[in-house]
């Protein structure tokens, strides 16, 4: 099934081939889609129908001209097409669409009975090429809506009213894959939960639906630490306005979208420490864990280190970069500190 442009001198809009491969395709849409004196026929026609045509190949190209084309022989032949039926379900003077049925050189031309047959399965055909063509044209919205809806920065997440994650963009997903220390929100069993559990409450409780489509806003979750404190926006979104991709299967009435955005600048990377202030890895993981709250013992518990070895690691990241204390460490770096 193939539906042209009239007005553009472009490849077929949309194309369905169900019995060949997808090199067929890429060569007929590189080049062969040129020379087709099949599809040349039709387009310069200019025949506007109200109900679909049926007809034999010849009818467009005359049988014994085909052979001779360099479109039957490095195209046609190696994929053993020659003979053509052909309906044409819309021809507007916008677009051309159309149906074909091939046969290998060797076979007998389409019959009378079979064009009948044809033109009985034409209506349908054209009903389902419409739809076709309209579904494909949702699909191609939605991916470029798909596209820039990973391209936010801040972590989307959009919920069912029974709070289950229907889908999560990019950043959201790393804020679910953050290193323990840093993870603030986790996805179980398909629902949003805090650390905390006291967080956890009040997100269960802010995303209860309540009159007006007005639950609350501005919900903040402080903990486990400060560097992972987390703003979250709550917005229901009014039933009708589901992203075009979300499963038609898994779609409910209404969706939330809860937006969670950092409440203090992002902590930096071990490379970038290690590269600007000539940091040890193990020196540059114990900074991060220091930016992140954590005390020298919390530390050494973490990392099954002496306290005595984490304080000597302390001292040195402090000499290496030019603070005097953990306060004035933490105030470097989220503060805007290079």
């Amino acid at each position: 099934m193939m539906c042209w442009q009239r007005a553009a001198d472009y490849p077929p809009i949309l194309t369905f081939k169900s019995d060949c491969d997808a090199e067929y395709l890429r060569k007929y849409g590189i080049y062969y889609y040129k020379i087709d004196p099949w599809v040349r026929a039709g387009m310069n026609t200019g025949i506007i129908l109200d109900e679909p045509w049926v007809g034999n190949g010849d009818v467009l190209v005359p049988h014994d001209a085909l052979p001779a084309s360099e479109f039957y022989q490095d195209f046609l032949l190696p994929y053993d097409q020659c003979h053509l039926m052909v309906a044409a379900t819309e021809s507007t003077n916008e677009i051309l669409a159309s149906y074909s049925f091939f046969r290998p050189p060797q076979g007998p031309r389409f019959d009378g009975n079979k064009l009948n047959d044809l033109l009985a399965l034409a209506p349908h055909l054209k009903r389902a090429s419409i739809i076709y063509r309209q579904t494909s044209e949702l699909r191609a919205r939605s991916g470029l809506f798909e596209s820039s809806f990973n391209e936010l920065a801040a972590a989307v997440f959009l919920l069912a009213e029974n709070g289950r994650v229907l889908e999560m963009n990019a950043s959201a997903k790393r804020l679910i894959d953050a290193p323990g220390s840093q993870q603030t929100l986790a996805c179980r069993n398909g629902f949003l939960h805090a650390q905390l559990s006291s967080d956890d409450m009040a997100l269960a409780k802010a995303l209860q639906p309540v009159a007006e489509l007005a639950p609350p806003s501005g919900l903040v979750l402080h903990e486990p630490c400060p560097a992972a404190s987390l703003k979250l926006d709550i917005t229901p979104l009014a039933p009708g306005s589901m992203p075009l991709w979300l499963d038609i299967n898994q779609r409910p009435q209404s969706v939330i979208m809860l937006t969670a955005t950092p409440l203090i600048p992002a902590i930096p990377v071990a490379e970038r420490l290690v590269e600007g202030y000539d940091l040890t890895h193990a020196e540059a993981e114990v900074t991060l864990l220091l930016i992140a709250g954590l005390s020298p013992t919390q530390i050494s518990a973490r990392h099954n280190k002496s306290i005595n070895t984490i304080k000597a690691q302390i001292k040195q990241i402090y000499a290496k970069t030019g603070v005097n204390g953990h306060a004035a460490l933490v105030a470097h770096f989220m503060g805007g500190g290079t």
